[in-house]
């Protein structure tokens, strides 16, 4: 059965492909709709709905040990303060990557491609000429201008040439000689002064103003280490990439029980030193301090770094910010170890559900200048301590006291 879509008449002719009444191209008449019938589904039109999961709300609150936040605070130097010194970012500084502009090769992608050839070219031969007949055109001949002008250039080139080799080599003489004048070629004299007795005077002052500078600038006084203390002394041996390029010479003094990172201060490692100390119980191991001896960006001394410290302040608090819960900034400003003007940072925070419950901690950082413009990088000391550390009970005791105490009580710069 067809039928036809403009007049909805029907044929029963399978065969018949038009209508004879309008023309209308006959169709394939379709089944009417059956509201009763049933419809068949297969396996693939069946698609099981996962169940909903329930979750016990007593299920989320879980006990958390404070060994799961022993990474927290990351290594900083490397990654944090290359966009300071200029190299690349890392990842938490780069900015979200703009979409790229279409290059030459996207552009050419779609665009429609012209082939053209030397019969393309060919002027079109007259209509009613067959191909066979049609005789080839006769090429042109080359023009002789382009030379003909080439040389004429030469010769003007070759005249002027010899015109002036004729005035320097035959006329000019000629004339000097009438006129009885005589070249004569000036001499260069080297004459040795003795500096003036106000430059003698300005030279002995600055001198006497450095050395003085040099004389009175302040060293803290030799530390002596308890009996139980490890000493650390910076090498630029087995330093590469920034630690190498940023390398301060320094040393200090740790106690013996603390732990140092081995994957520090070797090739790869993104901070000098980092040095931990912890607590073990039945519950787990816990941290109770942590210490980071790192570089920042400095231009060599604390006037000069003036600028410098808020900009890498904010870079290790962004950091810190991250990997603590719920980190908060104490205070900021100068401060001095031992006879080391440099610029602090202290801040704090509480580690919640922990296997002890809630425990609090507090941190410092310090900026450090070398003291010389010579230098490339001061010292970042990055430090952490907890409510389990010994003697800490807030931000102002990070540093003064516990085992981090020895540390800055013990640091001092390489001498130069």
């Amino acid at each position: 059965m067809k039928r036809c879509p403009k007049c909805s008449r029907t044929f029963p002719d399978e065969n018949q492909k038009f209508c004879t009444f309008d023309g209308g191209l006959l169709r394939a008449d379709q089944a009417p709709f059956d509201p009763n019938l049933t419809v068949r589904a297969t396996a693939k039109d069946i698609v099981e709905q996962p169940a909903s999961t329930v979750h016990d709300p007593s299920e989320a609150k879980t006990s958390v040990r404070l060994n799961s936040f022993n990474e927290t605070v990351a290594s900083f130097g490397s990654s944090t303060f290359r966009e300071a010194s200029g190299s690349q970012t890392s990842s938490d500084l780069i900015p979200s990557a703009a979409e790229s502009a279409p290059t030459s090769a996207d552009l050419s992608a779609h665009a429609p491609v012209t082939v053209v050839s030397s019969r393309n070219l060919a002027p079109p031969a007259p209509t009613g000429v067959p191909a066979a007949t049609r005789q080839p055109q006769p090429a042109k001949k080359k023009s002789v201008l382009p030379w003909v002008l080439a040389g004429l250039v030469l010769l003007l080139l070759l005249g002027g040439m010899a015109a002036a080799a004729g005035y320097f080599l035959v006329l000019k003489p000629m004339l000097e000689t009438r006129r009885g004048t005589t070249i004569v070629e000036p001499t260069s004299n080297n004459t040795n002064t003795a500096p003036t007795p106000a430059e003698t005077t300005s030279t002995a002052n600055t001198n006497t103003n450095t050395n003085a500078e040099v004389e009175t600038k302040k060293e803290p006084e030799p530390f002596v280490p308890p009996a139980d203390a490890v000493q650390f002394t910076n090498s630029s041996a087995n330093l590469d990439g920034d630690l190498a390029d940023h390398y301060v010479g320094f040393s200090f003094y740790y106690p013996k029980t603390w732990t140092r990172d081995p994957k520090s201060g070797v090739p790869g490692a993104s901070s000098f030193a980092k040095l931990d100390s912890q607590s073990s119980d039945e519950t787990g191991s816990y941290l109770q301090e942590r210490v980071l001896f790192n570089w920042y960006p400095s231009k060599g001394t604390y006037d000069a770094d003036v600028d410098v410290f808020p900009q890498s302040a904010k870079k290790v608090t962004d950091q810190l910010s991250k990997g603590l819960p719920n980190f908060e900034e104490v205070s900021h400003g100068e401060t001095t170890v031992n006879s080391y003007r440099g610029y602090e940072v202290r801040f704090k925070g509480v580690f919640k559900d922990t296997g002890k419950g809630d425990l609090p901690y507090w941190g410092r950082v310090i900026f450090l200048p070398p003291g010389s413009d010579t230098e490339k990088g001061g010292v970042a000391i990055v430090m952490l301590a907890t409510s389990l550390a010994q003697d800490v009970t807030g931000a102002t005791d990070v540093g003064d006291k516990g085992g981090m105490a020895l540390m800055l009580k013990s640091f001092r710069f390489a001498s130069r």
